[in-house]
């Protein structure tokens, strides 16, 4: 997946939406598919924690946006929860977990809004918001709009066709893990449970 993070990450960056960097924001971003600054895709649960339980904890004083660059470089590591400041800012502690041993992870909500999780996206598996306007490659001057994605627990995927293509392009390792279920000109359903 690392030749196309960097494909993600200029398209990002041509569409101004300041992905590449780690500043991102709660509630803002919330449940929100990200591009950290190591190139590794997230899903941001705000006011929320993860489901499985931690295998490591580190303490950070900024934010919780410090939490991806050690969940990076921590072996097993596939997702964290930030508990701290408020909506992630200021410090805290990182509680790093691995979804490995569950094939899955969702955000479980907090009624707190000092915690802040992030899912790698391959393991995530609940909705996550992408309408966005920006501008589509080889369309300058054109806005383009990509509709919200669904991601239900049981592992379909259910997205527009302008979608289809930001995520065919961006994100190809993860489509290619699912068969094609069905496709029309509206849906395009990535299904998991036949595997």
């Amino acid at each position: 997946m690392r030749p196309f993070a960097t494909t993600w990450t200029s398209f990002v960056l041509a569409a101004g939406l300041a992905v590449a960097q780690n500043s991102f924001t709660c509630p803002a971003m919330d449940r929100y598919l990200v591009t950290d600054a190591n190139g590794v895709s997230y899903v941001i649960g705000c006011s929320s924690d993860s489901t499985n339980g931690n295998f490591a904890q580190s303490s950070v004083s900024g934010s919780f946006n410090d939490c991806f660059s050690i969940c990076d470089s921590t072996s097993g590591c596939t997702c964290f929860t930030y508990g701290g400041g408020y909506n992630g800012v200021g410090s805290g502690f990182c509680y790093l977990k691995n979804s490995n041993n569950y094939g899955s992870e969702a955000f479980v909500a907090e009624n707190n809004n000092d915690y802040v999780a992030a899912i790698q996206t391959q393991y995530y598996t609940g909705t996550i918001n992408v309408t966005r306007t920006t501008t589509a490659p080889g369309h300058r001057d054109q806005d383009r709009h990509l509709h919200a994605t669904s991601i239900h627990g049981h592992g379909h995927i259910h997205l527009s066709h302008d979608l289809i293509f930001y995520l065919h392009n961006f994100l190809p390792d993860y489509l290619y893990n699912y068969p094609v279920c069905e496709y029309n000109h509206n849906r395009f359903v990535l299904d998991s449970d036949s595997h």
